[in-house]
């Protein structure tokens, strides 16, 4: 069936004490049948693509400097899990391929 994995899961470990709180979630989805080609909605051959199975590792951190001011930490795709894309099934003629990246940000927040 287009866009339905056989299997997917969530794992998220958190600590939360003394105004520190920090998270970590792994996300992986099985392969399946998508009609997202890229960045076009055409299919090679007349086929939906086949999306490669993928995990991916984001994780934060956040810190009350005072009651009003935090700062935090956050990092996302943090293993630089790649996206693929593969023509008729999978494993087949690779047709895309996204080079993802790492990203890292960094910010504070104060309420009133």
């Amino acid at each position: 069936m287009i866009d339905l994995s056989k299997n997917a899961y969530n794992a998220t470990l958190y600590y939360e004490k003394y105004g520190l709180s920090a998270r970590a979630r792994y996300t992986w989805r099985d392969a399946y049948r998508s009609t997202d080609f890229g960045s076009t909605s055409s299919f090679p051959w007349g086929f939906p693509v086949v999306q490669d199975a993928r995990g991916q590792l984001n994780a934060s951190i956040n810190y009350d400097v005072t009651e009003n001011f935090s700062i935090g930490l956050e990092a996302i795709n943090v293993t630089e899990s790649e996206v693929k894309q593969y023509s008729v099934n999978e494993g087949a003629l690779l047709c895309f391929q996204g080079l993802t990246d790492r990203r890292v940000t960094f910010g504070g927040s104060y309420s009133f």
